[in-house]
């Protein structure tokens, strides 16, 4: 029996706990959100941000074919020096 969700989101945990507190007043603003999601992601390794979610559901057999399709969609994505969290292009 597989546990319902996706792994490799693990770091955003603490983050994602505070922002569904029971008490409302203790949940940060989105401005206070925004802030620790950066922190978070600059102190991640390169491999980290670029590693594969996975879903806890996932047929074994499926695993490694998936694995090697994401290190080569990654390997792409690195030669095309595409980030691995894009950001919005300015309006102006």
């Amino acid at each position: 029996m597989h546990e319902p969700g996706v792994s490799g989101f693990e770091f955003l945990r603490p983050l994602v706990l505070e922002m569904v507190a029971d008490d409302p007043s203790k949940r940060p603003t989105m401005d206070e959100v925004a802030s620790q999601f950066l922190k978070i992601i600059e102190k991640l390794p390169w491999w980290k941000l670029r590693s594969r979610a996975v879903k806890n559901s996932e047929a074994p057999l499926s695993k490694p074919f998936r694995a090697v399709y994401h290190v080569l969609w990654t390997a792409s994505m690195m030669l095309l020096l595409k980030s691995a969290i894009p950001s919005p292009k300015p309006l102006h």
